[in-house]
């Protein structure tokens, strides 16, 4: 009940604001109701912590126990956002803001495990079905015997939805500073803390880590290449081969990290393919110039994002594998509320959005509405509790939230509506 009435109180506050908003009238096409972002949350069935703080660019914002944070008025342009919630990894990516334009960033926060130990001298380990952890004596800097050790992990299963909780996106730095594409077969998070402060390990040291291998072993294949998330650049990092070993009837990856991290079992994709969108329109035909764009790989565990600098008078364009299958979406928000389209799409290549050859054009999508439930945890759960019938017919299912003099303030599962109570002809509890 309590995440419930989170849930109602944020779709309240944001949706009141979203109708408050004026559209920009312009000829030609159609904006969203400010310039911005809106960060909505994903934490399964946990609540949102109270001291959840979310940061784009230079502005920080707290999320106040709520899954929906807005950012208005950020210029265009790409910003990293970080967000700290206790209790789940930390994440950090690159977001796209566009003029006149408010996109949502739909953000699945990966659940941490912790573990407490007084650290006596020893080794420390720990196993389960997806993670093994083992620590040397003598690993970190400045730890001292009887302190209290704090061992923070998270292993991402990449072959499911938690694939969006990984940092960045798929783009990294091969070992020659050249820029790639990655496909993942397994990522995990480990951190160490004592007294509220992360630890480092000392120089020399390594704390081994053992994931399972969530790909197809090629022939002769006996190492898998290990990456990890440089924040400063936002992107990944190639750093070591890890031997692959056989236990239990699967391939584990076996690593000896130097570093605390997020770390990424990945290939580069050696050919590319780009998907260009040539438009965007809402159910009225209007035109909505840049609405956020990502893809999905359904038989390669990659996503990619289309960037600022993909937008251009032609269209948008976003590089994906070659040959491959990809779930391409397209969101935005509008006065309405939430808008997305979604396609399974097969792509072409090779190719690239500077050299778009054997693309995959799409000459028009159109958003549709999408009900909140498709972005919020628990809103599935929303209950139709009233049915409104106004003089004129219509009739609306949902729940009555607030009252101001004769104005009723009305839920339903995608939108809030005012409605003149004078003009109701009558109400029925469900």
């Amino acid at each position: 009940m309590r995440s419930r009435l989170f849930i109602l109180t944020s779709l309240l506050i944001f949706l009141i604001w979203l109708q408050n908003c004026q559209l920009l009238d312009r000829s030609s096409s159609t904006a969203g109701p400010d310039s911005g972002l809106v960060i909505v949350l994903d934490t399964g069935s946990k609540s949102i912590p109270e001291d959840t703080v979310i940061r784009i660019g230079n502005k920080e914002k707290s999320a106040n126990g709520l899954p929906v944070v807005v950012f208005k008025n950020l210029p265009a342009g790409d910003f990293t956002l970080v967000i700290s919630a206790e209790g789940f990894s930390p994440y950090r990516s690159v977001v796209s803001a566009f003029p006149d334009t408010v996109n949502p960033v739909i953000v699945p926060l990966l659940p941490a495990l912790s573990s407490d130990f007084e650290y006596d001298g020893g080794e420390i380990k720990f196993f389960d079905s997806s993670m093994d952890v083992l620590i040397p004596p003598d690993t970190f800097e400045g730890l001292e015997e009887g302190q209290t050790l704090t061992i923070r992990r998270s292993h991402i299963d990449v072959k499911s939805d938690m694939v969006f909780a990984m940092p960045g996106d798929f783009s990294a730095a091969d070992s020659q500073g050249n820029s790639v594409e990655l496909e993942s077969f397994g990522a995990f998070e480990l951190t160490a803390l004592s007294d509220g402060k992360e630890l480092q390990i000392q120089e020399g040291k390594t704390i081994q880590v053992m994931i399972p291998f969530q790909g197809e072993v090629e022939p002769g294949q006996t190492h898998a290449t290990l990456w990890s998330f440089d924040e400063t650049s936002g992107k990944w990092k190639e750093e070591m081969e890890a031997p692959l070993v056989r236990r239990d009837g699967r391939y584990w990856v076996d690593a000896r990290i130097p570093h605390l991290s997020y770390w990424n079992v990945d290939a580069p994709i050696e050919e590319q393919a780009p998907i260009i969108v040539r438009r965007v329109r809402d159910k009225n035909g209007k035109v909505i110039s840049a609405p956020a764009i990502l893809a999905h790989g359904l038989d390669y565990n990659g996503i990619s994002h289309a960037r600022s600098h993909q937008y251009g008078p032609d269209g948008i364009c976003i590089q994906v594998k070659r040959l491959s299958r990809v779930r391409l979406t397209v969101r935005t928000v509008l006065r309405q509320g939430f808008g997305e389209f979604s396609r399974e799409i097969q792509s072409k290549g090779p190719g690239t959005c500077a050299n778009p050859t054997n693309a995959v054009y799409i000459d028009e999508v159109e958003i549709a509405p999408r009900e909140l439930g498709s972005f919020l945890p628990g809103t599935f759960e929303l209950p139709y509790v009233e049915r409104i019938t106004m003089n004129d017919g219509q009739v609306y299912l949902g729940m009555i939230i607030a009252q101001i003099d004769d104005t009723l303030i009305f839920l339903t599962r995608n939108r809030v509506i005012r409605l003149d109570k004078k003009k109701m002809a009558y109400q029925t509890f469900l």
